[in-house]
């Protein structure tokens, strides 16, 4: 089987760091964030990575500084890089220092990837973001062993509370390339549920995988607590998603920072033995 890498986003990212990874949108400073060249990042990814995968790519935008996009070009080869006419539909940013939001751009540049990697015939796709570095190897026995299932594997479960295990964090993911890009596809079509990225992205990929409700979707979310909607949520994670391994996060150095204290209250696969394990672990978080 063909495995794809795609280094998705911008060349030049603005916002927080590994080390002000736990601060909110509504109370980032500028202090917080940083201007970060991520084409140093991108050839360590290539560099680190390109005896392991079969193909990888980077997907940018044609609004990127033209020196770096020569630099990435250099890099991965033309046939590799990907740049990009922004399509997506335009929202409000979530604070005022930060003032882009790729909640769309995202998956719009991503399906993109996912698109050329199916022509390169790969099978199996990691999607990772230019700024972010990890140990990315660790995730291709984890995505084989998802694609037999059809789950898709994600960074991790939130457990603090029911209130935060519906959402899906966006940092990478990985799984059979034909279902990542239907999932990209079905996202950029749906209707919002919730203008957090991580929220509508569960919802909607929850329901294109099949997991069923008689609860319109926006009412679901708002719901704070009740049978329907722990049934809902721990059906969706066990059927349709495989949280990925901790050493990840651990490793992970983002716009140039370790992430640091960030991995409590969070499930990740080296938690889990079993299904029924899965379940057991969700109902002791929840019914604190």
């Amino acid at each position: 089987m063909k495995k794809g890498l795609v280094i998705q986003g911008p060349l030049l990212s603005r916002g927080r760091t590994g080390r002000t990874i736990n601060i909110g949108f509504s109370k980032v400073t500028e202090t917080d964030v940083v201007d970060y060249d991520c084409v140093a990042n991108i050839a360590n990814i290539y560099n680190e990575f390109k005896d392991i995968y079969d193909h990888i790519i980077c997907v940018t935008w044609n609004t990127e500084d033209r020196s770096k996009l020569k630099d990435v070009i250099t890099i991965l080869g033309e046939e590799s890089v990907l740049i990009l006419d922004d399509k997506t539909k335009k929202i409000n940013s979530r604070g005022p220092i930060i003032s882009d939001n790729n909640k769309y751009r995202q998956f719009f540049s991503t399906q993109k990837g996912l698109d050329l990697l199916s022509q390169l015939g790969c099978e199996l796709a990691v999607k990772v973001r230019t700024d972010q570095f990890s140990n990315y190897d660790c995730l291709l026995d984890v995505a084989l062993e998802s694609i037999k299932h059809n789950k898709v594997v994600v960074p991790w479960m939130n457990t603090s509370n029911i209130l935060e295990a519906d959402e899906l964090p966006d940092l990478y993911f990985a799984g059979e390339v034909s279902l990542l890009n239907k999932l990209c596809s079905h996202y950029l079509e749906s209707k919002e549920v919730d203008r957090l990225v991580h929220k509508d992205l569960f919802y909607c990929w929850s329901s294109y995988l099949g997991t069923k409700t008689l609860v319109p979707l926006k009412l679901m979310k708002k719901i704070k607590i009740n049978l329907f909607k722990f049934n809902y949520v721990t059906n969706s994670w066990i059927n349709n998603f495989t949280p990925g391994p901790e050493t990840i996060l651990k490793n992970m150095t983002w716009r140039g920072e370790r992430v640091t204290n960030f991995a409590e209250d969070k499930l990740f696969l080296n938690n889990l033995e079993s299904k029924e394990d899965f379940k057991q672990i969700i109902l002791n978080k929840f019914k604190r």
